[in-house]
C-alpha cells in the first residue's frame, strides 16, 4: 500500500495491444506459496552450484511473438548461468 493515502499499490503490465494494463494483486496466501517455491528454488541454486539467477513477478522477459516483444513476467523463474551473464 502506498503510505500516503494507503490505497493499494497499483502495478502495470503491457498488454497484447502495447497499452498498460491493470496487474490486480493476488491473496495472501498465494504469494506464500509463491515464496516458498521461490526460497527452495534458490536453496537448489546455491547447494547445486547452479550460478543462476531466481526471479520473482517482477522480473519481465523479453520475447519475440509474431515479430513483437512482449514481456512476460511469471512468478517464479530460474535463469541460467548463461543467461545472467
Amino acid at each position: 500500500m502506498s503510505r500516503s493515502n494507503r490505497q493499494p499499490v497499483s502495478l502495470f503490465e503491457l498488454g497484447e495491444n502495447g497499452k498498460l494494463v491493470l496487474i490486480s494483486q493476488t491473496l495472501c496466501r498465494r504469494e506464500q506459496v509463491v515464496a516458498e517455491i521461490s526460497s527452495q528454488l534458490c536453496n537448489w541454486n546455491i547447494q547445486t552450484q547452479q550460478g543462476g539467477g531466481v526471479t520473482a513477478s517482477q522480473g519481465g522477459f523479453d520475447f519475440d511473438i509474431d515479430h513483437q516483444t512482449v514481456i512476460r513476467a511469471p512468478d517464479v523463474a530460474f535463469i541460467s548461468q548463461n543467461t545472467v551473464l
